[in-house]
C-alpha cells in the first residue's frame, strides 16, 4: 500500500491525479439511494457538484469525494475550502468506518450546505461529517485535492 506521501509527490508530478482546477465540476441527477446499493426508481433525483461547484443552503447534492487521502479535505464548494470540523478527521488517510465500509473508492456522498452557509453536511451509510470552511488550507491538504 502506497503511503499518502508517495501519492501526494505522485499528484505533485502529475501522475493521474485530479487539479484543484480540473473540470471537475459535475452535472446531472441520479437517485439518492444509489448511495448505498442498486438505484430505487422512486427514491429523488440529486443533482450532482464536484468540487469547484455551487451549492444551494438546505439543497442536498450528491458529490464524489476522492479517498486516497481520507476524507478530511471534501474540496471546494462556493469558492471556499471545506475541512472536516472533526478534530478525530486530523488523523492521516481518516475515513470512518462507515464510509470505508463502501465498495468505491472515489465515494458518492449526499452534502448539504446550511441555511447560514457556513456548514456543509456530508453523510453516507448513515453517518454524516460536518465540514467547515478553512481560510488557509495546509500544504498536504493542497497537495490531496
Amino acid at each position: 500500500m502506497l503511503s499518502r506521501w508517495t501519492i501526494a509527490l505522485m499528484c505533485a508530478a502529475g501522475a493521474g491525479c485530479a487539479a484543484h482546477d480540473d473540470a471537475s465540476v459535475t452535472t446531472g441527477t441520479t437517485p439518492e439511494s444509489s448511495l448505498s446499493g442498486p438505484s430505487d426508481p422512486s427514491a429523488p433525483l440529486l443533482p450532482i457538484v464536484g468540487s469547484g461547484g455551487m451549492l444551494q443552503p438546505g439543497e442536498p447534492a450528491l458529490m464524489t469525494v476522492e479517498t486516497h487521502c481520507g476524507v478530511r479535505y471534501l474540496g471546494q464548494l462556493n469558492g471556499s475550502d471545506w475541512v472536516a470540523s472533526d478534530p478525530v478527521s486530523a488523523q492521516p488517510d481518516w475515513i470512518p468506518a462507515e464510509w470505508s465500509s463502501s465498495s468505491s473508492s472515489p465515494l458518492r456522498v449526499r452534502v448539504e450546505l446550511d441555511a447560514d452557509r457556513n456548514t456543509i453536511e456530508a453523510s453516507l451509510n448513515g453517518r454524516t461529517i460536518e465540514y467547515v470552511i478553512v481560510e488557509h488550507l495546509a500544504e498536504e491538504m493542497k497537495l490531496c485535492a
